[in-house]
């Protein structure tokens, strides 16, 4: 079975501003997709207010979870931590815009979740249960 990307999705990682390593990062959190062996490593910094001032990623996988990880990281710099841990699963789903197998779900939450990981160990009194 041939699978398929929707273009958008290669187009979003081969022009992400978001993938190269922060040696300056604050925080650094790499989760893994045991699964299918995807990783990402989520930087960022916190300023004032637990805001995301900087955020940038590094990681392997299939395009999906690499995609996800980069639309994430262009949308919530300069949101603050809580607002980050609130946000829902279908948040980054939405933002893929196709359907996607189970298995494919959880590549695209792999960078969702290592976020709020880093963040909970960033600011793990502020930042609200996820």
């Amino acid at each position: 079975m041939v699978r398929l990307e929707p273009p958008f999705l290669k187009f979003k990682l081969n022009s992400s501003q978001w993938i190269h390593e922060n040696i300056c990062a604050d925080h650094v959190h790499e989760l893994k997709n045991p699964v299918c062996g995807d990783q990402v490593t989520i930087q960022l910094n916190l300023g004032r207010d637990n805001c995301i001032t900087q955020i940038s990623f590094d990681g392997r996988g299939c395009v999906v979870s690499q995609a996800a990880a980069s639309m994430l990281c262009e949308v919530v710099e300069g949101k603050t931590a809580n607002e980050v841990c609130a946000l829902p699963g279908q948040f980054v789903l939405d933002m893929i815009g196709v359907p996607l197998s189970a298995t494919r779900v959880k590549c695209a939450l792999l960078g969702l979740e290592a976020l709020k990981q880093a963040l909970a160990c960033a600011a793990p009194t502020s930042v609200a249960a996820f």
